[in-house]
């Protein structure tokens, strides 16, 4: 293994948390009703182990987050898993789109879904959790030209094929053990 390499155990899953509608929308001073979905709105957990240690991170697409909506996953992985709380982060992607979930807020919070939100999101967690297996994370730097819009880079002692979508592209790419690629940061959670 190279200084561009690293083996650990890593896992991931990605849980719809889109409310039911009508919901009002956080992100305004105004009331604002969803009344269809353009897109959904997910729980996006990674775990990673390495050397006996293991931390869990959480991104929800959600205008903020609260201990509320994720000390049920980090406690259930603490139970489970034996991860202290203390390795376990949680970040919301701040849509002002999704529902609001913040007491305080201009717009009425969406009491329903806040009840059911921390189950989808520990279900986010523990799917990461239970998904772990061997991994590769490998960097790499590829240049895109006008003679070679689609590039390839050698990663892992392998040749990829990328798609890059800008003129220098840095990926980092998890592959399971033996060097089949696992995903690209970009589709880990497709």
């Amino acid at each position: 293994m190279n200084d561009l390499t690293a083996s650990f155990r890593a896992g991931a899953k990605r849980v719809c948390i889109t409310p039911d509608l009508p919901c009002e929308m956080a992100g305004y001073f105004h009331s604002r009703v969803a009344r269809s979905v353009a897109r959904d709105l997910y729980a996006t957990a990674i775990a990673v182990e390495s050397g006996g240690q293991s931390a869990v991170i959480v991104s929800c697409d959600l205008i903020g987050m609260t201990d509320q909506l994720c000390m049920l996953g980090f406690e259930q992985a603490n139970r489970e898993y034996g991860i202290p709380l203390s390795h376990c982060i949680a970040c919301a992607t701040h849509t002002h789109t999704g529902p609001e979930v913040r007491q305080g807020s201009a717009v009425p919070v969406c009491e329903a879904y806040r009840g059911n939100a921390p189950g989808m999101i520990a279900d986010a967690v523990m799917g990461a959790l239970g998904n772990m297996q061997e991994a590769t994370l490998c960097v790499g730097q590829t240049a895109r030209t006008r003679s070679r819009p689609q590039s390839s880079v050698t990663l892992c002692g392998r040749e990829r094929d990328l798609r890059p979508t800008e003129p220098w592209l840095n990926r980092h790419w998890p592959s399971r053990s033996g060097g089949s690629l696992r995903a690209d940061a970009g589709d880990l959670w497709s």
